[in-house]
């Protein structure tokens, strides 16, 4: 999900993104049963990951700010900032100068074999962050079949969700998550 509805949330007042938060969590997530651990909005705020601590989230997708997952701290909460890839589709196809798929094919391409050869010495992270209204269109949706197909062609790949990434990070940090999301003045736990 990315915010309720495509909200730049530095646009919004805090209670205006905390209700944003609650409201994508009552309409999306409780009624399926989901249990959403995390969060990405659209352009965060200053105060986005502090929320996401306050509803027990366990992850925050929101930065640019680096290539790999990190923690955040709030007294004894914290919250893996999972970081977001200036790469997606959104920045070729929207923001970019282009608006060819080959061109998007070759970034993304280039972006994954930067990370695999990386991935040699360290851990690395290469996460792509799509939009179904923009890659989903004839022409785009089949190089993102290329680019699946491609990166599928390399060894030792671990293809995992957000959430997956994030609880592997407090894992590897041997913290336990403590997850839990507030509805409106009830407070449903997570496991």
């Amino acid at each position: 999900m990315h915010g309720y509805n495509h909200e730049k949330a530095w646009k919004l007042t805090e209670s205006e993104e905390l209700e944003t938060i609650l409201k994508k969590v009552e309409r999306f997530d409780r009624p399926y049963g989901r249990k959403d651990h995390g969060w990405r909005c659209c352009f965060q705020s200053h105060v986005t990951p502090d929320l996401g601590i306050g509803q027990g989230f366990i992850w925050n997708s929101n930065s640019f700010s680096h290539d790999l997952p990190y923690l955040l701290k709030d007294g004894d909460r914290i919250i893996v900032e999972i970081p977001r890839q200036p790469f997606g589709e959104m920045f070729i196809f929207q923001g970019g100068k282009t608006a060819d798929p080959d061109d998007a094919l070759s970034i993304w391409k280039k972006s994954f074999d930067t990370f695999y050869k990386e991935s040699k010495s360290f851990h690395t992270y290469c996460q792509f962050s799509l939009h179904p209204f923009l890659v989903g269109r004839p022409g785009r949706i089949e190089v993102l079949d290329e680019l699946i197909q491609y990166v599928k062609s390399h060894e030792s790949i671990w293809y995992a969700t957000t959430e997956e990434v994030a609880r592997r990070v407090l894992e590897c940090a041997s913290i336990q998550p403590r997850a839990r999301v507030e509805y409106g003045s009830a407070t449903l736990a997570m496991k």
